[in-house]
This record gives structure tokens, C-alpha cells and sequence, in this order.
């Protein structure tokens, strides 16, 4: 079975910001067969680098490879799974239902890859690995 993993924007940050074991962090990313997230993310990398006026190439070259996904369903049932175990931002909120609707009950077999403490809980929680 393939390693898979979804794409929180806080682990990407946590990269490209070379936080504390920001080397692990890409380690850990690069170890998985199959990554996937949401041009939300996209978004909201994009605007913090320009905010920290960093380099938007950094951003390209970590996500080769990754596959984005557009659910194109309605995230209700997800949201709800969600907020029924805690309060998210609604940034958080929909990359984790995001994740739920690609997965759905296959959550035990996908890694949730985030540094937002409350969104890993929460994601735990759901059935997802957590980095």
C-alpha cells in the first residue's frame, strides 16, 4: 500500500519558514508515495511568503509532484464530523473535511501532515495518522 499524506499550508510553512527541524519536516514529506491538498493552500502559502517577502520559486519546487484535489461535493457531513470534536478556523476546518471527503472512512491509512496543534487533535480525533 502507498504512503499517503495530505497537505496542511502550516507544514509547508513550517518548511519554507525553516522553523525548528524544518529539515525533518521535508524529510518526513518526502517519504510519502502520494500528497495531496487543496489550492486553498496554494493560497495561503503564497500570500505568507509575499507577506515575508520570500521567494514564491521555494513554493514551486517543494510542491512537485503534489496532486491538488477540488471536492466537488458538499463538505457538510465532513464539517460536521469535524466541529462535532472541537472549534477549527475555517481555513483549518476545510483542509481537514477536504482530506475526510478524498479518504472518507479510509482516514487510519492517510497521514494528515500539519503543525496547527488543535487541527493535528482534531484530525487524530477523525482517524487520520498525524505527523
Amino acid at each position: 500500500m502507498s504512503k499517503v499524506a495530505y497537505l496542511d499550508s502550516s507544514f509547508l510553512l513550517g518548511i519554507l519558514f525553516q522553523e525548528a527541524s524544518w529539515q525533518k519536516l521535508q524529510k518526513k514529506l518526502e517519504a510519502f508515495d502520494y500528497v495531496v491538498s487543496t489550492r486553498l493552500m496554494e493560497a495561503e502559502v503564497r500570500s505568507a511568503l509575499k507577506r515575508e517577502d520570500l521567494e514564491q520559486a521555494d513554493f514551486d519546487g517543494l510542491v512537485t509532484g503534489l496532486d491538488w484535489i477540488q471536492p466537488n461535493d458538499e463538505l457538510g457531513e465532513p464539517l460536521k464530523q469535524i466541529f462535532d470534536h472541537g472549534y477549527l478556523r475555517g481555513a483549518d476546518a476545510y483542509h481537514l473535511a477536504a482530506a475526510l471527503w478524498l479518504v472518507g472512512d479510509l482516514a487510519k491509512d492517510c497521514t494528515f501532515l500539519s503543525l496547527d496543534q488543535q487541527q493535528s487533535v482534531i484530525a487524530k480525533k477523525l482517524g487520520f495518522a498525524v505527523n
